[in-house]
């Protein structure tokens, strides 16, 4: 061994010199086997390491490689002369870039870049660290102790291989995951996922749970929930469970009833978590119940003495002030194909509602208030005194559609005949329109029959199947709602037609706004406006009668006609005696081309008394009605606007120039006063002419009183008994 230590410079082997800083600047050591710098005694050190020695152990020593800046700084180990064995393991230090590698086997193994990222098997490290293979091989990290041992099942590794990534413990204990410096998930070495707040778990994956309390003879997979508690996590069990199941039969696995179930704690939390739905293998959606239907959807509920929904579907929507939106809160299609061939192949339904009582259980037998199969609630309920505007609400909206094939018969609401067969139904209804109000009504735009299916070409058709009456029965509040009250129209079971008022009022009949006909309750008809019978049939106004021949003589019944042959107006008596009414004053009634005759009032007891018939010349007949202010007559003026009549005035109204107005009556009458209004300008149809009651009402309506047939006329005259104006 030769030690160089302290060696003055005139001392130093051949080509070896000193300088002022010790520094060895070149040449060789020839024979040399271990050299020391700062010590004396360098063969002390290991053999296998003590060639160059740098260092005592009493300070800090060191040694630097000094290269260019643009250059690199090199150790290396070889283990020959040439290639690659020149660097077998080295490391480098890059001046121009700054990085710092190291190399095994002839080539870069790991590299520290200029900004700290250490790369393993790639030199561009993408973070702090960066592990890389350069294969499809996996790319791992282990980590081992003394407790886990260290073969290549022990331990646990983190990394990737070709299609997964991994953190992988191979022990039988905890692997938890956790932040600021807590555990929050803890994955137990029989499986179990719990996610952990504070030290106890609020979500429990439990795996191959085979629990003899569950439905199913296995459960393959559990997720628990727990609420936190500071005793033992799994006691007193789940809040919440969702389970992944399937049927063992044995040691034998079958999938045949396999499905996903949803529990919750049940009402009152002390038996533990019970199924609430369940998702079969059929797709089939359970809730409330296990067994499916093979309906898509089962939902059963059951609840005690308190109001509950078996579901509630809500759905609120927000549309901006530009948006136009369509809401759906629920929609349900229903697409089925029937094969060519069927010909019957039962029923299609897109909503089937059952709603029985006693169906499915027994001792049911309590007073219901209201039962619903159906419950449509709908408009506008606000809640913060807003004032929305919809232009069309529908309670329920029916949209037939055909645009192909043949539909033999389309009912938009069919209504089966009632089933009973064994209880009772006191009344039963169809449609039922709950009232009265007078913002509610129906509107039917196709033709509506009743008793039967094909209405005729009306709009309107009632029929009864069976030999029987047919009525339409109106009554209301006044005159009761028995079969014995009101009015009725319809056909008896012979076919007769019947008008029957079971009422002491009179039966009425108007046309264009205005009575025309009044059955008085008497008996008597009334023919005009009035309602007082001065016989069987009184008529206001002018009667014809159309040319007949010579009728049959009936045993009592007397007759009136105007014969064909001598166009004279005759009474025939019971026993067949004609006698000509006119006869006394030679005179006849004219005969209009229609073939027409005018009679007086007085011939068919007209109200008022004391009508007279003159000759007028040539065929011509002349009827004077008496009357006007009690007097014996009226004092005819003609009028096209507004004017204020006086007793005895014979009104001659004319608004053929196109503007209507008023007559008014007088405003101090005295009994019997009357006033004459007639229509000579055939144009009251169209222009109405008013008369004003002038604070008295007319035929007891404060309303004016229209005179709108063309040339018609009106007799106002005025009863200071009931204080108002009658008309004839």
């Amino acid at each position: 061994m030769v030690e160089l230590i302290d060696v003055p410079l005139n001392q130093f082997p051949s080509g070896i010199t000193r300088n002022a800083s010790a520094a060895i600047t070149g040449g060789t050591i020839n024979g040399v086997t271990s050299i020391g710098v700062a010590t004396s005694n360098p063969g002390d050190l290991a053999s296998d390491a003590n060639d160059l020695v740098i260092g005592d152990g009493s300070g800090d020593f060191g040694a630097t490689i000094y290269s260019n800046a643009a250059n690199n700084g090199n150790i290396y180990f070889a283990d020959g002369t040439s290639g690659d064995t020149l660097y077998a393991g080295f490391i480098q230090y890059n001046h121009g870039s700054n990085f710092l590698r190291f190399g095994t086997n002839g080539a870069e193994k790991v590299r520290i870049t200029s900004g700290g990222e250490v790369g393993m098997g790639i030199n561009t490290p993408a973070n702090q660290l960066h592990v890389h293979r350069n294969t499809t091989a996996g790319s791992f990290a282990r980590f081992t102790n003394t407790t886990t041992g260290t073969t290549s099942s022990d331990g646990i590794i983190v990394g990737i291989d070709s299609s997964n990534a991994y953190l992988y413990s191979y022990e039988n204990t905890p692997l938890y995951l956790g932040t600021n410096g807590l555990g929050r998930i803890r994955i137990d070495g029989g499986g179990d996922v719990n996610i952990i707040r504070t030290a106890n778990p609020t979500l429990l994956l439990n795996n191959n749970d085979t629990s003899s309390t569950w439905d199913y003879n296995d459960v393959y997979s559990t997720l628990d929930f727990h609420t936190q508690s500071t005793a033992h996590p799994y006691t007193p069990g789940p809040n919440a469970s969702i389970r992944a199941v399937h049927t063992r039969t044995g040691t034998s696995h079958t999938y045949a009833d396999a499905g996903l179930v949803f529990l919750t704690l049940d009402e009152g939390g002390s038996t533990g978590v019970e199924e609430r739905m369940r998702i079969t293998q059929d797709g089939n959606l359970l809730i409330g119940t296990t067994t499916s239907t093979g309906a898509q959807l089962n939902v059963y509920k059951e609840a005690y003495n308190t109001a509950q929904y078996g579901f509630i579907l809500e759905h609120r929507h927000y549309a901006t002030s530009t948006g136009t939106v369509y809401n759906n809160a629920a929609q349900i299609n229903m697409r089925s194909k029937i094969d060519t061939g069927i010909t019957d192949s039962g029923h299609r339904a897109a909503l089937y509602v059952n709603n029985f009582r006693n169906w499915g259980i027994t001792g049911d037998a309590g007073s219901l208030t209201q039962m619903y199969c159906g419950l449509f609630q709908y408009g506008h309920l606000s809640e913060d005194g807003s004032s929305p505007v919809t232009s069309n609400a529908r309670g329920v909206q029916i949209s037939p559609t055909c645009n192909s094939g043949t539909i033999t018969s389309m009912v938009d609401l069919y209504l089966t005949a009632p089933s009973v067969s064994g209880g009772t139904v006191t009344n039963h209804w169809g449609i039922f329109q709950a009232g009265p109000t007078s913002d509610t009504s129906n509107f039917f735009n196709g033709k509506v029959g009743f008793g039967i299916n094909l209405p005729s070409t009306y709009r309107v058709q009632l029929h009864e199947p069976n030999a029987a009456n047919n009525y339409m029965h109106f009554t209301n509040a006044t005159t009761g709602s028995t079969s014995g009250d009101g009015f009725v129209f319809g056909n008896a079971t012979d076919g007769t037609v019947y008008l029957y008022n079971y009422e002491s009022t009179h039966a009425r009949f108007g046309t264009n706004n205005g009575m025309r006909l009044t059955l008085v309750s008497g008996g008597g008809v009334v023919i005009g406006a009035g309602t007082t019978a001065a016989g069987m049939l009184s008529v206001e106004g002018v009667t014809a009668l159309q040319e007949t021949t010579a009728p049959s003589q009936t045993s009592g019944w007397g007759k009136l006609y105007v014969k064909s042959s001598d166009s004279k107006l005759y009474f025939m008596d019971d026993s067949g005696n004609e006698t000509d009414l006119l006869a006394g004053g030679g005179s006849s009634i004219p005969v209009q081309d229609e073939g027409s005759a005018v009679l007086t009032a007085s011939t068919l007891n007209f109200v008022g008394a004391g009508v007279t018939a003159t000759d007028g010349g040539s065929g011509v007949a002349t009827i004077t009605i008496p009357g006007g202010g009690g007097s014996g007559g009226f004092s005819y003026t003609h009028k096209t606007a507004n004017y204020t009549a006086s007793a005895g005035d014979g009104i001659r109204v004319d608004s053929s120039g196109g503007t209507a107005f008023t007559i008014t009556l007088p405003s101090s009458p005295s009994d019997g006063d009357e006033v004459l209004v007639m229509d000579v300008g055939g144009m009251v149809e169209t222009y109405v002419v008013d008369v004003d009651g002038n604070g008295k009402d007319i035929v007891g309506s404060s309303d004016n009183f229209d005179v709108d047939v063309n040339y018609g006329s009106a007799i106002f005259v005025f009863d200071s008994t009931t204080d108002q104006w009658g008309v004839r």
